[in-house]
């Protein structure tokens, strides 16, 4: 398959200003006005909470206007929020500027279509080329489109939500939630209050600049610091996270489980009642077991990615559900789910795509499928998991820049050397891929004994740094 200069796994994404500046965004600008050929037509951008993301949509709002272009601005919005309004409002296309889990120096577009799916591999293959060529429209249009604010444009959303989950999540369920300083806040703050749970949210006040900083589902010692801070004088002002800026203060309430989102609120990771977090497969296990038993897992299959935990979906199989395996990154999964006609798919990071709510993965949508789970159940997450096995696995990120990459995949020794070790050791599954958001490879060891794995991953890596 093609492999795109520009677009990664999830969109475009970089650092601001040295690979993501405004001559990328303005030839974004013009490649989307070019591949929306009909006039009138109508773009939605939302954005996240980085400061970046204002000059980043004055520039593709502007640009796209003098095109002849309508565009609606929306305001901070998750990116779940997004695709449900491009639909709903009509729109040609969606485009989302955010980086999603990446640091504040980050930014990106993720773009959707008018379903708002996201766009399907060709689709991003033709944008991708125009982008290249520094493409234009051949002329400006007679009339140039208008830019407009709708920032209650939200709570179409957010009603969504709170009329699909009224009847089924528990009241007075008492809820942590860390929201990464992202643009899922006030969406999560709005309709959780509506269904009537406690909640307490943690990094909640977003300056522009404190995004995802040491907190978030990338940073799950967060939250597990803060459930299990009651009010003990052991636990109390004690954990700071890696940047040190970040102090959690002590509650004496007892939560019944946590979430934490990222800085898009596409992805959730949870934690049970003891701030243990849950790992994201035993996550997807668990949800579609549920759905299973309420007869709404269609085909009695999910996808999940390449990366999704042997030992879980031998937990799967036991159950009568099959696992149909795709690339990484939730456009796959949701492809795989599309095309087979499966109602559950989703990605060990949190991301989790249930297309009876939505067509793309939304963090607030697991939670609340969570909650649901519990109060259907009436057991903890502790109890729902406890005999849920998970295979040992390794992961090791080496550092390499796009040319490395390149390099790296197109080394034909390197790829028999992966390949002898698969063969060796054909009871272990063996991964190496190039990241498509960060100048890094992945190396991703899986089976039965942690000490093997170990020792295949540090293997390949040193294999790495010899063809680098």
């Amino acid at each position: 398959m093609k492999k795109c200069k520009y677009f990664g796994t999830d969109g475009i994404r970089g650092v601001v200003g040295q690979n993501f500046d405004a001559d990328l965004v303005t030839r974004t600008a013009n490649a989307v006005a070019v591949y929306i050929s009909k006039r009138p037509a109508k773009v939605i951008i939302g954005i996240d909470t980085r400061a970046s993301c204002d000059s980043i949509e004055h520039i593709l709002a502007g640009t796209l206007a003098y095109y002849g272009i309508d565009v609606v601005s929306v305001g901070v919005i998750p990116t779940a929020a997004l695709s449900y309004l491009a639909k709903e409002l009509g729109a040609d296309l969606g485009m989302m500027i955010t980086a999603s889990h990446s640091p504040t120096k980050y930014n990106g577009i993720k773009i959707v279509n008018s379903l708002g799916e996201k766009l399907p591999q060709d689709a991003t293959i033709v944008l991708d080329a125009l982008i290249a060529k520094h493409a234009k429209p051949l002329a400006v249009a007679e009339k140039v489109g208008r830019i407009t604010k709708d920032l209650k444009a939200i709570k179409l959303w957010q009603n969504y939500l709170i009329k699909h989950f009224r009847k089924l999540v528990k009241p007075g369920t008492k809820i942590a939630i860390d929201c990464a300083f992202g643009s899922g806040t006030e969406c999560a703050r709005e309709v959780l209050h509506a269904l009537g749970l406690h909640v307490t949210f943690y990094n909640d006040k977003p300056t522009g600049f404190n995004i995802n900083d040491g907190c978030g589902a990338t940073k799950p010692a967060y939250m597990n610091a803060a459930m299990k801070c009651h009010g003990d004088a052991s636990v109390k002002g004690t954990y700071q996270n890696d940047t040190k800026c970040h102090l959690i203060r002590p509650l004496d309430t007892v939560f019944d489980i946590g979430f934490a989102f990222d800085g898009d609120a596409d992805r959730c990771i949870i934690f049970d009642a003891d701030g243990n977090h849950i790992h994201g497969d035993i996550v997807i296990y668990l949800l579609a077991k549920h759905l299973k038993d309420k007869g709404r897992l269609a085909k009695n299959k999910i996808a999940g990615t390449i990366l999704f935990n042997l030992g879980i979906e031998k937990n799967l199989n036991r159950e009568g559900i099959e696992m149909v395996r795709t690339d990484v990154g939730d456009a796959y999964v949701y492809n795989a789910l599309k095309t087979q006609g499966l109602s559950m798919g989703g990605e060990t990071s949190g991301h989790i795509n249930i297309p009876e709510i939505l067509c793309t993965g939304d963090g607030l949508i697991v939670a609340l499928m969570v909650l649901e789970m519990l109060n259907s159940q009436n057991k903890s997450f502790d109890e729902l998991s406890r005999d849920v096995s998970l295979y040992p696995q390794i992961n090791i990120n080496t550092d390499a820049t796009p040319d490395q990459k390149r390099q790296l995949f197109a080394d034909k020794d390197f790829a028999n050397f992966v390949k002898s070790k698969q063969i060796e050791h054909k009871d272990f599954r063996i991964i190496v891929r190039p990241s498509g958001t960060e100048n890094i490879a992945r190396v991703t060891v899986e089976g039965a004994e942690t000490k093997a794995c170990e020792q295949i991953a540090n293997e390949i890596v040193q294999k790495i740094k010899e063809v680098l």
